[in-house]
């Protein structure tokens, strides 16, 4: 992942004047955290809060196909009430096109042991 790039706007002192590049600086570096911040909130989804409705159950088939097409990621974590508990799930596959999604197999749950340690 990129890091966010500051602007290139020098320090001003008051009265001092702003220069269309210095604008058009300002102006990438905040289009640039807004990008970095959709796309991690792209990336979880909740669907008991984002719907409204935290005592809904869901089953995993539900809940994988509620999310909506505009917010399907590669990586996407997905919690839903399943009745008992907060589920999450992961979204490995490849591709967001329908029948990847929808895929159970696509979906991993539970913790990824790394370097000897639950993750």
């Amino acid at each position: 992942m990129n890091t966010i790039k500051k602007t290139g706007v020098k320090h001003k002192n008051k009265g001092d004047g702003l220069t269309s590049g210095d604008i058009n600086s300002i102006n990438s570096a905040t289009n640039n955290c807004v990008d970095a911040l959709n796309l991690m909130m792209k990336a979880e989804c909740n669907l008991n809060i984002e719907t409204g409705n935290p005592d809904r159950k869901y089953t995993q088939s539900e809940a994988i196909a509620a999310v909506p097409l505009d917010r399907r990621i590669k990586g996407m974590k997905l919690r839903f009430f399943n009745g008992d508990y907060y589920e999450e799930i992961t979204f490995l596959g490849d591709s967001t096109e329908e029948s990847e999604w929808n895929d159970i197999e696509n979906w991993g749950t539970g913790g990824t042991i790394i370097d000897g340690g639950e993750w």
